[in-house]
C-alpha cells in the first residue's frame, strides 16, 4: 500500500516540478494533491488523510507555520517536511517545535527530498505495524472475553455504569 502525499505551495511551478521530480512510487509514496495553499490544504486533508505533507513556510492566507499547527491542533498526525526558500533560523527553530521531519531549502534537492522519504517510510512501516499488532491484541482479548463469559470460565471484571 502506497503512503499519500500532500504538496502544498503558492507556487504553481514548485507543485509541479516536486509531483514529477521523483518517481514517488519506488519510493512507496503516491501524490493524492498539490495544495496552492495552506486553507485548500486543510480542506483536502480533511478528506484524504495524506500520511505525509510537503509544506511551504511561506504562503499568502495561511502560511505554513500556521497551516502545521492547526493541523497539530486537531490532533492529525501526518508527517511534515517544510518547504522554504530562505535558510531562516527563526523558521527552522519554529519547524523544530512543530516536530516536523525535516527542512529543505528551494530549490529541492532530489537526493535530499530521497533521504527523507526513506526514512519517513520506515516511521510509517513501524507505526503501522505497531497499530497492526495492537490491533490483533486487542481482538484477542475481546475473543478471550466473550469465550470466557459464554463458557462460564470466568466472572467479567470490566467496568460497566448502572443506569438502574
Amino acid at each position: 500500500m502506497m503512503y499519500k502525499v500532500l504538496i502544498v505551495d503558492d507556487e504553481p511551478l514548485i507543485r509541479e516540478g516536486l509531483s514529477t521530480l521523483i518517481d514517488w512510487e519506488d519510493y512507496g509514496f503516491q501524490v493524492v494533491y498539490a495544495a496552492k495553499d495552506g486553507l485548500d490544504a486543510l480542506e483536502q486533508y480533511d478528506r484524504m488523510r495524506p500520511d505525509l505533507l510537503i509544506v511551504d513556510i511561506r504562503m499568502p492566507g495561511m502560511d505554513g507555520l500556521q497551516l502545521i499547527e492547526t493541523i497539530r491542533s486537531k490532533n492529525w498526525t501526518p508527517k511534515l517536511l517544510i518547504l522554504s526558500g530562505y535558510a531562516d533560523f527563526d523558521y527552522a527553530k519554529k519547524a523544530i517545535k512543530c516536530k516536523v521531519e525535516g527542512y529543505i531549502l528551494k530549490p529541492v534537492d532530489e537526493d535530499e527530498l530521497i533521504d527523507y522519504l526513506v526514512e519517513i517510510k520506515k516511521d510509517l512501516d513501524r507505526e503501522r505495524e505497531l497499530a497492526r499488532q495492537s490491533g490483533h491484541s486487542s481482538q484477542r482479548q475481546r475473543e478471550a472475553l466473550i469465550q470466557s463469559v459464554l463458557t462460564g470460565g470466568g466472572e467479567f471484571t470490566g467496568s460497566l455504569s448502572s443506569r438502574a
